[in-house]
This record gives C-alpha cells, sequence and structure tokens, in this order.
C-alpha cells in the first residue's frame, strides 16, 4: 500500500459517502487547517482532521453488522502485510466488513504540543490511533442512511486469526445469553494479571456501535492527556473506566476476581477466548498463552522477522479446530 502524507484536513463525513471497494482507497478533502487539538474533544465528529491520509480496505460490502478494523504505521507494513492478509481472509469467510488503515489517522489530536514532533513522545501517540480508525468505521454509513457497523472488533497488527471458523457472533452471542440485566455494549479482553498487572488487553477488543459503545472509546480516548507518559498508555486509560482505579493498587485476589469490579455495562472475556500470547520465555502468562484452535494470536515484543515467520506457522489450524469449544 502507498503512503501519502498530506496536511490537507480530513473529514469522516466524506469517507461516509465514499463508495466500498476491494482495493485500497485513498481518500482526502482539502479546507482551512485547523488548530491543534491536544485531546479528542469528540472522536466522532466530521470536524476531526488528520495528517497523513491513511487506506480503507473494505470487503464483501452488505448489510453485515460485524465490522473488522486495524491500523499500522509504514514502518511496520512489512508485519502489516502478513497479518492484514490473515484479517482479510477471515472477514471474507464470515462476510464481515474489514476496514484496514494505515498512518497517522488523528492529525493533532493525540500529538502533546510540549514534543516538537508526536514521534518524541511516549508512543508518539500510535497507540491512540485505535480510537480514530475505530471512529471513522463507526460513522461509516450506506447511501441510505444506515450505519455500515453493528459492531466493531479491533484487532492489533501483531495479531492474527488462527482458527477462522469461529465467528465474532459466537462471542457476542454468549454473553447476551447471559441473562444479565445490563446490555453488554462493550466486550474486553482479559490479560494475564500477573504480566505487570494487566487485567485488560486493548490489542484486541469489541464495541457495539451504539451511544453506549460510542461513549465508551470517547471516555477512554479523552484519557490521552492523562495517560500519553504511561507505560502501556492506552491500556491504562482502557482500566481507568472498565475498573475505575489503577490496577497497580489492587491487591491480588481483586485481580483475580476482575468480574466483580469491572462496571455492568462491560463484558470481559477468559484468557484466551478473544485473543491468547505467544509463548514468552517467563511463564508467568501461562493463563493466557495460545494454544492451537484459540481464535487470536498476539505476538508483542518479537523482531519482525520472528512476528513473520510466526504468522505463516500458526495461520493453518488441524481439522479438528472446526469443532473445538472455544468457550
Amino acid at each position: 500500500m502507498r503512503n501519502d502524507r498530506s496536511h490537507n484536513a480530513f473529514s469522516f463525513t466524506n469517507l461516509c459517502r465514499l463508495a466500498l471497494t476491494t482495493s485500497a482507497v485513498m481518500f482526502k478533502e482539502t479546507s482551512a487547517a485547523r488548530p491543534a487539538q491536544h485531546r479528542p474533544s469528540d472522536l466522532f465528529s466530521a470536524s476531526v482532521y488528520r495528517e497523513s491520509i491513511g487506506h480503507l480496505v473494505v470487503h464483501r460490502p452488505g448489510d453485515t453488522h460485524y465490522c473488522l478494523v486495524d491500523q499500522h504505521m509504514p514502518a511496520d507494513r512489512k508485519v502489516a502485510e502478513a497479518s492484514t492478509q490473515n484479517h482479510e481472509r477471515y472477514a471474507e469467510r464470515h462476510g464481515y466488513l474489514y476496514y484496514s488503515f494505515e498512518g497517522r489517522l488523528s492529525g493533532k489530536m493525540f500529538v502533546d504540543p510540549k514534543h516538537r514532533s508526536g514521534d518524541e513522545q511516549a508512543g508518539g501517540g500510535l497507540r491512540w490511533q485505535k480510537f480514530s480508525a475505530l471512529a471513522a468505521a463507526a460513522v461509516d454509513s450506506y447511501p441510505d442512511g444506515p450505519l455500515k457497523c453493528g459492531w466493531l472488533m479491533w484487532i492489533d497488527n501483531d495479531a492474527v486469526f488462527t482458527n477462522p471458523s469461529f465467528a465474532l457472533e459466537t462471542i457476542v452471542d454468549s454473553f447476551a445469553e447471559k441473562g444479565d440485566s445490563v446490555a453488554k455494549d462493550i466486550i474486553l479482553s482479559r490479560d494475564s494479571w500477573m504480566i505487570e498487572h494487566n487485567l485488560i488487553n486493548s490489542g484486541v477488543f469489541m464495541v457495539k456501535n451504539s451511544p453506549m459503545g460510542r461513549n465508551f472509546l470517547q471516555q477512554v480516548a479523552d484519557l490521552f492527556v492523562v495517560y500519553q507518559d504511561s507505560f502501556y498508555q492506552d491500556q491504562q486509560a482502557f482500566h481507568h473506566h472498565a475498573i475505575g482505579r489503577d490496577t497497580r493498587h489492587l491487591n491480588s485476589s481483586q485481580m483475580e476476581n476482575l468480574g466483580a469490579l469491572v462496571r455492568p455495562d462491560i463484558a470481559v472475556a477468559p484468557p484466551r477466548t478473544m485473543t491468547s500470547l505467544v509463548s514468552f520465555a517467563s511463564v508467568n502468562h501461562l493463563e493466557s498463552q495460545w494454544q492451537p484452535c484459540d481464535l487470536i494470536i498476539q505476538l508483542p515484543k518479537l523482531s519482525t522477522a520472528v512476528r513473520i515467520d510466526n504468522i505463516k506457522e500458526v495461520e493453518n489450524p488441524p481439522l479438528a479446530c472446526m469443532f473445538w469449544p472455544s468457550w
């Protein structure tokens, strides 16, 4: 995919009006520059702008309600070439829409003005681009008005599907069948609490394209100004709104019983339900360690070459996975 750097303003309204295609499409709108924004005052506003024009790739347009969304930077293109092909095949198999963006999407939205450039701050604001990508997909609509995405799944660039027979509807339906009095419009992934107190994995999650779901994304994105220089910045923001406290202040009993702390409108899928982790030398995350037939594997903290090799190795699950009860 080609990366087109531009300082032209970009409107999500124009994004909604453009036709779907089965190949990478570039979107651009020219208008007067806006003042730098230091926080996402309205993530879903049509007046949100970005500096780098990304790509939107959508497959099998129709009345589907499930959408996959990912984003990567040009520096990560080698891994993205492997992972996006995997995401595309999974989306096509199930008839989902697939949005894949390249480049910084948010302009000045996630850039701290005290730094001369966004890349000089911790993470360069790159962990927060997922919120702009999700917002772009969330507001995309058909010509006659209806939104295209009823549910959105975010999947990191270093994560791939390893059980293509497992459908996202299974996850949503499972929580809907639990009989809770409060609807679950946000489904997060449980991380291994033994790794640096990470209770929620922000690399894979699902959000309903509803007022409640959008409000959650807006609230988490607003915490950029609080957690921009923190370790696992966006993940800490997820903890803040899902649990209401810093996970470093939780004891082991509270961490093991996460369900009692999470907001009633949020579901947290058990380890290995939505995503699993590649095996490290450490044994502290066995509960989250990937096994054959798991839906997704994440490949953090690995070199580009090793990530690509791992993607090729795990893409073809055993035939038995078609009948594997992943829950």
